[in-house]
């Protein structure tokens, strides 16, 4: 099967798109209110919250995938369902709607324990390659039950998800086709074949980990001489076979300049790259008890490269960035049950992936209700939480 490239649509095009989307969910909007002023009062507020998640940046691109428009790589492609449910539960947040809704937008699960590499940085540290927890049966099961619940965004993590490759296909296959699917990888064994499987089976887009524009400096961080052969090889045949590619950057004190984050896009444009993600080190895993925060120069640096790549027309050909930290500084977290959660390898919830919490809670005991006001209560270790009743004034 030949798939079409993922790519960055601009100008008329996008605004074209934009306005398409923002007739849908007006109509969406008045459907479930039976009223067009509270329809536009509660649409008012999600596009300011739109515009305090993103920085209040006006972003300059999208990304155009297998029919679909993409704004981020966190939020499912327009038009879907998937997306639909997304917009209906923030808009439930704000005012209730008529139909029912999911609480939840996304799940972040992980789905191995095992691992090729020895990451610097690895939050997943203290389980790595010990005997894994959660079988095919019990993921399928975790995943049947928050499907159920409504969540239409689901990102597949390790470990290196693709060390349990024969079980995730599977896993991937009995997914609902109207939820998008994401795995996150460092590229091991992502052959054009296994790509071309992956796409098949259900799977959306691929978060390659790649910590460095040179192989030496990427190699260390992640303690494998393959390590930058592989992710550059996994975002090749992940192109291929259309699925959307992103780069994950670990923003280290030691990697943080103007010039590094630059030569950085610059391989990613070059590499056909649809998104860059930046991550701040956190103290956990590996990293926990270290002094790793970045300094608040080092934090703007990140926030002006951030705005610069997606607002400056200069730009328009490079990939869109993301990066969380900037709007979790300024509105809070959205996890810990807010919009998203992570079960980890043992199936126990958690935060996300960065922040654990040391007392547990399966995933497969408890309702997902139950399990979203429990997260809740432990709360995110980092940020305050998001609350919506900011946006009801």
């Amino acid at each position: 099967m030949k798939n079409k490239t993922p790519h960055t649509i601009t100008g008329i095009r996008k605004r074209l798109i934009e306005s398409c989307s923002s007739l849908f969910f007006i109509y969406k909007a008045i459907s479930e209110y039976r009223s067009i002023q509270a329809a536009m009062d509660v649409l008012k507020k999600l596009t300011r919250l739109k515009r305090d998640v993103q920085g209040n940046l006006p972003v300059s691109k999208m990304v155009k995938a297998n029919g679909r428009y993409y704004w981020n790589l966190h939020v499912p492609g327009f038009p879907s369902k998937a997306l639909t449910a997304n917009v209906v539960g923030d808009m439930n947040r704000i005012h209730p709607v008529r139909s029912g809704n999911n609480r939840l937008n996304m799940l972040f699960l992980g789905i191995t324990k095992k691992c090729p590499l020895q990451c610097q940085h690895c939050y997943e540290w203290d389980a790595l390659n010990k005997k894994e927890t959660l079988t095919l049966s019990s993921l399928k099961s975790i995943v049947d039950k928050f499907q159920r619940s409504g969540v239409g965004h689901i990102h597949l993590l390790g470990g290196e998800p693709m060390a349990r490759f024969e079980e995730m296909v599977e896993l991937i296959r009995d997914i609902k086709p109207d939820t998008e699917v994401w795995m996150s990888t460092c590229g091991f064994n992502l052959t054009e074949g296994k790509a071309i499987i992956l796409k098949e089976a259900g799977l959306t887009g691929v978060a390659i980990s790649l910590d460095h524009f040179e192989p030496g400096p990427h190699n260390e961080f992640r303690g494998n001489p393959r390590a930058f052969d592989w992710a550059l090889a996994a975002t090749t045949n992940c192109r291929k076979a259309g699925l959307i590619t992103c780069w994950s950057l670990c923003t280290t004190r030691e990697f943080i300049s103007h010039d590094n984050l630059y030569q950085y896009a610059l391989a990613a444009k070059r590499n056909k790259v649809n998104y860059i993600q930046l991550f701040e080190p956190m103290p956990t895993g590996r990293y926990s008890g270290k002094d790793v925060a970045l300094t608040p120069s080092q934090i703007k640096i990140l926030e002006d490269f951030h705005r610069e790549m997606n607002t400056s027309r200069n730009y328009r050909d490079f990939p869109l960035v993301e990066y969380i930290g900037q709007y979790q500084r300024r509105i809070g977290c959205l996890g810990s049950g807010n919009r998203y959660l992570f079960i980890d390898p043992d199936g126990n919830v958690q935060s996300c992936p960065f922040c654990r919490t040391s007392r547990k809670m399966h995933a497969e005991d408890q309702d997902v209700d139950d399990l979203i006001d429990w997260i809740g209560k432990e709360g995110c270790q980092r940020y305050k939480m998001h609350a919506s009743s900011n946006y009801l004034a």
